[in-house]
This record gives structure tokens, C-alpha cells and sequence, in this order.
């Protein structure tokens, strides 16, 4: 008897055992005795053996070597080994190292010199197995796991499931096995257990009998060539619902859902997705499906959420069963999450199963293709209606951030850990990879397919490469080449010198253009937060897909750091955000875009916004900049219908941002600048309020992203006459119904307009909101709880120009310093530079009594001890930065850093202080502003 110690979470052997043995497994024959009553099954593992053809025979070859032969096995008891070589038989030595994870076996009595090419070997090995249990979210599930669950009418642990994980090398804690990517071979599969447990595997049953004890045998089909790192099977206490479907070539292909007793009937939404995307799957690939079946296992516990065994995909039971609630709002965020988890898995059925990567190190690209996929499914079957437009506003805009740190590695690493699956690759390698696959797939479109985001092309490309490789192995290179020689690339792009510089080169690139006569000129470098970082800026391959003004494409492929081109009709350089980028414009090519703006999709309006939202505050940024924004949304608020509603609200975000930094730092030094900029803002408030319908509006009816929209003009100026006039009749409905009138994210908007200009009883009925929300919860939709309602009330209250009413609000906020919201009611002080001196003086005032609360209780846990702490830091930050827009404050606040000598502040201040310039950086085009101003009246 061997056995092979209990290990944790040791990477992989350093050796792959795919090179090492002379033989390799040509089948495996797998035969397990489950009880889920005990920790332990018994198995038997008979194997194939075949010569390796990666095995190099070298100087250091011994053929009178003994023979020997090395398996993956970690937590087995490997009881009696025997190999079989034609009609002999030898009993085998077992020697297990823990440190790599595997069992040798061994015998003095066969050289390999003994064998030929025509010997038939067969290795033959009993072991026990260790069943280990997930009884929480916490316990890592890994090999063999077994999970209880409750009954749903008594509420008692009554029922076990078993079930395995086997990704990403955990099949060596299932069964001794080469557990490699580089070994794919086919796995028959044996399961005695009791009678009334359901058994799942990767293919159909081929078997079931009653044995003589009362337990069952159960026979899988025979699976095809396969790793075992996708190798699965379940025991246990089932009930499943199943649909039918037909494909290409097998009519009737069952579906099953398979859940714990009482929750199939939450399984129905996946069941009638999945049943809709594998009919397309095959079509999009032109690929048959592999297997006769396909089953999805919900399970109480699983580590990675979701784990792509081939046709038996297990997905975390809050991943796949949708919940028994009425909240129409959380129903669409879980379903949503639903589908992207089910057909993310079903894609790599195909990508990653039928054609699999041949090491982790390419894990990015199957996890990215698989997500890249599924969002392009989801969106062809308006399932998820605007997916791209949501993803490049979101996560490619979000990726790129990241992107810019001297921190960010390429996506490609080699030799990566391959203890969990999540190991193998970075996020921000996944999150680059899927749009670099959108870039990628735009290559073979045609101009109308890129403009719909259609990718059948690379599709059919990507299908014809896994019917040319199904069953096999291979590396990006292999598929690159493929894509290169492909009779769909008609536009000759060489496609692994390109995919070569995106996945080898971190970050992303930053595009100036800047008009010079009738050319362009195209200067690329890497966007860099940290310009004076030491990091080589080395060009990247950038694929251009430049807009006409008459909407047509033209085609550049920029290979170095400058590329020139005719200027004549160029509307956009990067049509439809397909590259990843970042474009600055100068101001001709920014006034342009304005004049065409309704000329641009939704993703490319989003874009230009997105991309100052980008370069603002940064070392990039330009006063053309600064004016492009100002001039883009004077015109939109005149013609707001030539725009889509999230682009302007991106805009509004944006001209927000910038109003309230132009303001607060021009009010102490440029008075001439504060007014023409106050009017500007007062003008461009009230034409955006003149392009919607306000009087008898439903907002019930519209969308959230309108409902911000509509926010975020009121709340540009809250002395904006048209603006407090609308907010004011909508107070009284928030203030006496009807019901359901108001939406949450109109509550503080209509709060602060209205105390903006309130008198003391009006002042003292917002109070008394604070007090009792639910006197209002009623008339208000979409909120959570009447906490919102407190929340904007107390939000509200430091936005009013009253000096009576301010001192008000700064004797509340004192009186309720524990309040966990407290801080909030300041917050208004600091879009209100006139407010300054006063916050200013009664943080003075009050700093002692503040300091001594907060040092005399620092070992006090309490909330509301707790609460003062988050009071106060939030209150110095907030009079730090007010300080600043004023030399006058800001040598105020430094004498007195300087007389406290308390270290926390000062560096509080220093770190304030850092984050200024960014507010400065955005003053740095004021002189221009005012010069475009007084040339044109506004721009």
C-alpha cells in the first residue's frame, strides 16, 4: 500500500509529465464505488499505454532502465497496482513525492528494453479516495466534494450531493492520471452507488442495473478525446427539468437542468436560454456539437462559480437558478448575470473543450473569447439590448484606466501558476483581451457588418479553425497563422504580427491628431498617468477605422509613431471605438465633430466624451480640450435630440465637473471668469431644460439613464430660475403625492433647488423630512429604503445661499456629529465659494472640541464613536480643499497646520493638496474660454 500525503494547494509539478514518461495514457477505464454516507470511495483506474512521441530519446537514455512510469496523484490511497504487457503480468512499486504531486510506479522485473513497439501495455491501478466536504461558501471544492442541503418542506439536512472539480489540475485528487493539457484521450466512466441517487457524467448513460446488494451500476458512454481537467460526475439527491432542441444534424438533442429537490422550477429561465443558444453556437461555428447531451449541475458550492465540464457544466446555484423575489430591478441584474454565466460556459464547449489551449499560460484568451462570444450572442438575440455600447461605455472605459499605470503587465505571461483556474490569468489581461478580440474580429468585416458590430465572419473563421483542429491541441500562434491564411482576410492583414504587439506590449495607446493643411497627422504614444515613468514607449499595431462625414470607412493600418493622412472628409479616427484608444483632437477637428455629431452611432457619441473624460486633469490634456467639450454640449443643449441620453449624460458628468472646478478657483481670482462662466452655465441650464418635456411628465415611464440625465441638469445650477421653477412644483408632489410620483434620483435635485432659495419654513420642512422619511416614502418609487430619502434631505441642506440658513445647517451638523450621514449636510458649502469663510470659521471654532472626541475615544468601537471618526475626517477633507481655491484660506489653513503640529492633518493636507492640481489643471484654459466667448457671444 502507497499512499500520497494530504498537500495544500501546491502548483503543479515544475516537469510536465506529458515530456517525462516514456509511455503516456492512450484511454482511461474508470470504475468508483460512491457512498455519500462515508468520507472515502474506492476506484479503479485501468489505462492504455502508448509510447510517448514528445519523449526524447537523448544521451542520457537508459534503455536497460527498469520500467517506470509516473502519474499525477495527490490525497490517494493507491492500494495495488499492476501492468499488463500481452499475456504477462506485473505487479508494480509505488513511490509517491508529494512535492510534485505524483506516484511512480516502478518493477525490477521488466526493462524497457523488454518492450516493442507492438507490445500492448495496460496499467491497472486500485486506490481509495478522499470525499472532502463544502458545507459553506468558504470551503474550497477541489477533486471529490459532497454537499447537504436541506429539505425544502422540513427544513432538515436531508439530502447529499457529490460532485467533482476538476479544474484546473485538481483530476490528480480524483484519480491517479496525467493530469495535463497536453494528454487528451477518452475516459469511460463506471459509478456503483445507491439506487435512489441520480448520476451525471460528461456523456450519456449507456447502462443502469440493480446489483444483487441492492446498489446500482451505472455505464457512461465512452467520451471523445478530452483532457482531464474537464472530466466530471455527480451522485446524488437530483431533480431536473429538460427541453428538447433540434441541431444541424441531431434532431431531439435533450437539455437537462439538473437541481436540488424543489428548485427545478427556478431552473426554467436558464433552461429556455441555453436552449436558444446552442442551435446558434452551431451555426455561428458551423460546427456540429461533439456529445449527445447536454446537462447544467446547480450546486450548493462551487469555488470558481461556474466550471466548463465538457456537456455536464456545473454553475453555482445564485449563478443559474433565478430567485423567488417581486423586485423587477434585482430580477434583471441577477437573469442578466444568469445569461452571461450559462452561454460564457456553453462557448467553451467548443473554445477551450473540442480545440483546447495546450498550456494555462493561454487562459486570458479562453476566458476572454468566451466572454467576447457571449456578449455578441446575447446582443443578436436582444436579449441584451445596446451590449456594446454598454461595454465600451463601462468595462472597456473602466479596463482602460487601469491600463494606464506603469504597473500593468502584457496580457501574455508565461509559466503561470496553475493551482486554481483563477491563477492561470489577470483580469486586466481578460478585461484587455475581450476588446482586443473585438478589434481582432473587426479585421474581416465589411464596413456595414463593423458598423452593427456583426463578427459572423469571425466566426465562421474561428469555427472553420475548430473543425480543422477538433480533438486536438494548440497555441494562439496556431490560430493567428490560421486567421492570416484565411480566405475571409481580404484585406491582407497580418494578423500575428499584430495580435503579437497588443498581447506583448502592456497598456494602451493615446492618438493626437492635429490638422496641418489638408493632412492629418497621427502621433501615437503609450497613455501613461505618469508621464516621467521610466517605461519604453515602444508603437503599437494599430488598426484604423477613420469615419467619413458622408459615414463611409477608410482603412489604415499605423505601424509607427506618426502616420499621415488626407484630412479631406475625415468625420472620426476610431469609428466605432473598435481600436483601443484614447483620441485627443485639436480644435478644428473638434468643431468639426460638433457640426456632425448627430452623423455619429451611440458608441461613437459616448466615445468622443469619454475620451476627454480621459485626458482631463491628465498631463495630455489641452485647452482644445476643454473648448471641444464646451462648444460639443452649447450645441447639444440646443439640439439635445441629436443625441443619444447616455452620451449626454457623460456630457453633463463632464461640464459638471468642469463648472464646479472653473468656479470655486475663478470666484477668488478671476472675477471677469465667474461671471461670463456663471452666465454661460445659467444659459446652457435653461436651454437643456427647454429640450424636455417636464410639465405632466410620466417618470415612471422612462429610463434610468434618462432619469440621471434629467438629474444632472438640474443640478447644474441650482440658481437657474427654470430650474428651481420645475423643481419647486415638484417638491409639493414629493411633498404631497400622488403616489409614486418621484423618482429616487430626483430627490436631491428638487431637495437642493428648493433650498437653494427657501425661506425658514420651507428650510424647516426639509428638516422634518430628515426626522420622518416615511412621511414622503410613498410619493418616491425605486428607492431601497427611506434612508434615501433621509440621505438626499441631509444632502440638500448646505445648498442653500441663505447666511442664516447656512449657520443653520452648520448648528445641525454639530448637533449631529453621530449621525453616520452627518457629513453630508456640508457638502453643498463646497459648490458655493461665497460659503467658504463661514465653513472656514465655525471649523475653527469647533476643531478642539472635534479633535479631543476623537483622540480621547480611539479605543472606542462603537458606532457611534465610529460615525464621529468618519464625521470628522470627511469635514477636513472638505475645508482643506475649500481652503485651497483661496490664497487668502489657504495661508489661514497652513498657519494653522503649522501651530497644531499634528502629523495625521498634515498629511491630509498633503494629499489634498496632490489631488488639487487637477481642479488647477482644469482652470488652465480660462483665458481661451473667455476669448471664444467674447468672440462668438457663446461658442
Amino acid at each position: 500500500m502507497s499512499t500520497t500525503t494530504n498537500i495544500q494547494d501546491l502548483p503543479p509539478p515544475l516537469i510536465s509529465l506529458a515530456f517525462a514518461n516514456r509511455y503516456i495514457p492512450d484511454s482511461y477505464d474508470l470504475s468508483f464505488e460512491i457512498n455519500p454516507v462515508k468520507p472515502n470511495y474506492t476506484g479503479i483506474s485501468i489505462m492504455k499505454l502508448i509510447q510517448n512521441q514528445r519523449f526524447t530519446n537523448d544521451d542520457t537514455t537508459d534503455d536497460n532502465e527498469n520500467f517506470n512510469f509516473t502519474l499525477n496523484s495527490v490525497e490517494l490511497i493507491s492500494t495495488d497496482s499492476y501492468l499488463h504487457v500481452d499475456s504477462q503480468v506485473y505487479k508494480l512499486k509505488m513511490i509517491p513525492d508529494k512535492k510534485t504531486e505524483t506516484l511512480k510506479f516502478t518493477t525490477d522485473n521488466l526493462k524497457f528494453k523488454d518492450l516493442s513497439s507492438d507490445s500492448n501495455l495496460t496499467l491497472r491501478v486500485h486506490f481509495l479516495g478522499v470525499v472532502r466536504p463544502a458545507v459553506s461558501i468558504r470551503d474550497f471544492t477541489r477533486g471529490v466534494f459532497k454537499c447537504r442541503y436541506k429539505d425544502p418542506k422540513t427544513n432538515l439536512n436531508a439530502y447529499d450531493i457529490i460532485s467533482t472539480h476538476s479544474q484546473p489540475c485538481f483530476s490528480r485528487l480524483i484519480f491517479p492520471c496525467l493530469d495535463d493539457l497536453l494528454i487528451k484521450v477518452p475516459i469511460k466512466l463506471a459509478l456503483t452507488t445507491e439506487k435512489k441517487y441520480t448520476c451525471i457524467s460528461n456523456t450519456k448513460i449507456e447502462t443502469e442495473e440493480i446489483l444483487n446488494d441492492g446498489r446500482k451500476l451505472v455505464v457512461f458512454e465512452k467520451t471523445p478525446k478530452m483532457t482531464t481537467s474537464i472530466f466530471s460526475f455527480s451522485v446524488g439527491d437530483f431533480e431536473f427539468i429538460e427541453k428538447f432542441v433540434d441541431l444541424k444534424n441531431f434532431k431531439n438533442f435533450p437539455i437537462k437542468i439538473y437541481t436540488q429537490i424543489g428548485d427545478s422550477n427556478r431552473g426554467e429561465f436558464a433552461l429556455n436560454i441555453s436552449s436558444q443558444i446552442l442551435p446558434l453556437l452551431e451555426s455561428k461555428f458551423n460546427v456540429d456539437y461533439p456529445l449527445s447531451k447536454l446537462d447544467f449541475i446547480a450546486l450548493p458550492f462551487l469555488t470558481d462559480g461556474g466550471v466548463e465540464n465538457w456537456s455536464m457544466i456545473q454553475i453555482l446555484n445564485d449563478h443559474i437558478l433565478t430567485p423567488d423575489i417581486d423586485d423587477p430591478l434585482k430580477i434583471i441584474s441577477i437573469t442578466n448575470m444568469i445569461k452571461n454565466v450559462l452561454v460564457h460556459e456553453m462557448i467553451h464547449m467548443f473554445m477551450g473543450n473540442l480545440v483546447t489551449f495546450e498550456s494555462y499560460d493561454y487562459t486570458w484568451l479562453n476566458e476572454s473569447f468566451a466572454t467576447f462570444m457571449a456578449n455578441c450572442l446575447l446582443d443578436e438575440l436582444e436579449i441584451n439590448s445596446n451590449v456594446w455600447l454598454d461595454q465600451c461605455n463601462n468595462e472597456l472605459f473602466n479596463m482602460k484606466r487601469y491600463q494606464g499605470l506603469e504597473s500593468m503587465k502584457p496580457i501574455f505571461t508565461k509559466n503561470v501558476r496553475a493551482d486554481k483556474i483563477q491563477n492561470t490569468f489577470s483580469r486586466h489581461s481578460y478585461e484587455k483581451g475581450i476588446f482586443v478580440l473585438r478589434m481582432l474580429g473587426n479585421l474581416f468585416n465589411d464596413d456595414d457588418d463593423t458598423k452593427e458590430d456583426n463578427y459572423d465572419q469571425f466566426f465562421k473563421i474561428i469555427g472553420d479553425f475548430i473543425e480543422t483542429n477538433k480533438y486536438g491541441l494548440f497555441k494562439p500562434i496556431d490560430l493567428w497563422n490560421f486567421m492570416k491564411n484565411h480566405e475571409l482576410n481580404k484585406f491582407g492583414y497580418d494578423i500575428p504580427t499584430i495580435m503579437n504587439s497588443w498581447i506583448r506590449i502592456a497598456g494602451y495607446p493615446i492618438l493626437d491628431i492635429q490638422s496641418k493643411n489638408d493632412k492629418l497627422i497621427i502621433e501615437q504614444h503609450r497613455f501613461m498617468y505618469n508621464p516621467k515613468a521610466k517605461i519604453e514607449d515602444v508603437p503599437y499595431q494599430i488598426p484604423l477605422f477613420i469615419k467619413t462625414i458622408d459615414g463611409n470607412l477608410v482603412r489604415h493600418l499605423m505601424t509607427d509613431r506618426k502616420l499621415e493622412i488626407d484630412s479631406k472628409d475625415v468625420l472620426l479616427i476610431n469609428s466605432n471605438n473598435i481600436t483601443i484608444s484614447t483620441i485627443k483632437y485639436d480644435k478644428s477637428m473638434y468643431h468639426k465633430i460638433v457640426e456632425n455629431y448627430e452623423k455619429l452611432n451611440e458608441i461613437e457619441q459616448c466615445q468622443i466624451l469619454l475620451d476627454i473624460s480621459t485626458i482631463f486633469s491628465e498631463s495630455y490634456q489641452t485647452n482644445d480640450v476643454i473648448l471641444g467639450l464646451i462648444e460639443l454640449m452649447t450645441s447639444l443643449s440646443k439640439n439635445a435630440k441629436s443625441c443619444n441620453v447616455t452620451a449626454m449624460n457623460i456630457g453633463l458628468t463632464l461640464i459638471n465637473n468642469l463648472s464646479k472646478s472653473i468656479l470655486s478657483i475663478s470666484y477668488f481670482k478671476d472675477e471677469i471668469m465667474f461671471k461670463t462662466f456663471n452666465e454661460w452655465l445659467d444659459e446652457l441650464t435653461t436651454n437643456l431644460i427647454d429640450q424636455f418635456v417636464w410639465e405632466g411628465a410620466d417618470f415612471n415611464q422612462m429610463s434610468a439613464t434618462e432619469l440621471t440625465v434629467r438629474c444632472s441638469i438640474l443640478s447644474l445650477n441650482y440658481n437657474n430660475s427654470k430650474s428651481q421653477a420645475i423643481c419647486k412644483k415638484l417638491y409639493k408632489v414629493l411633498m404631497h403625492g400622488p403616489k409614486y410620483a418621484i423618482p429616487k434620483s430626483l430627490i436631491l435635485p428638487i431637495l437642493s433647488n428648493t433650498i437653494y432659495d427657501a425661506n425658514m419654513k420651507e428650510y424647516k420642512e426639509i428638516l422634518s423630512i430628515i426626522k420622518n422619511p416615511n412621511a414622503i416614502e410613498s410619493n418616491v418609487f425605486e428607492i431601497e429604503s427611506n434612508q434615501d430619502i433621509k440621505i438626499a434631505a441631509i444632502s440638500s441642506l448646505g445648498c442653500t445661499k441663505s447666511s442664516e440658513l447656512r449657520q443653520k445647517t452648520l448648528n445641525w451638523a454639530l448637533s449631529n456629529t453621530n449621525d453616520g450621514s452627518a457629513q453630508l449636510s456640508l457638502l453643498g458649502f463646497k459648490f458655493q465659494p461665497d460659503s467658504y469663510e463661514l465653513l472656514w470659521n465655525w471649523f475653527i471654532a469647533n476643531f478642539n472640541t472635534f479633535f479631543n472626541k476623537m483622540t480621547n475615544n480611539s479605543n472606542n468601537t462603537s458606532s457611534d464613536n465610529s460615525n464621529f471618526v468618519n464625521f470628522f475626517k470627511s469635514v477636513v477633507h472638505l475645508v482643506f480643499e475649500c481652503c485651497l481655491s483661496s490664497r487668502e484660506l489657504s495661508d489661514k489653513l497652513e498657519r494653522f497646520l503649522m501651530s497644531k503640529k499634528i502629523d495625521v492633518l498634515d498629511m491630509e493636507y498633503g494629499k489634498i493638496k496632490g489631488g488639487f492640481s487637477d481642479k488647477l489643471k482644469l482652470n488652465e484654459a480660462n483665458s481661451d474660454i473667455l476669448k471664444s466667448f467674447e468672440r462668438n457671444g457663446d461658442l
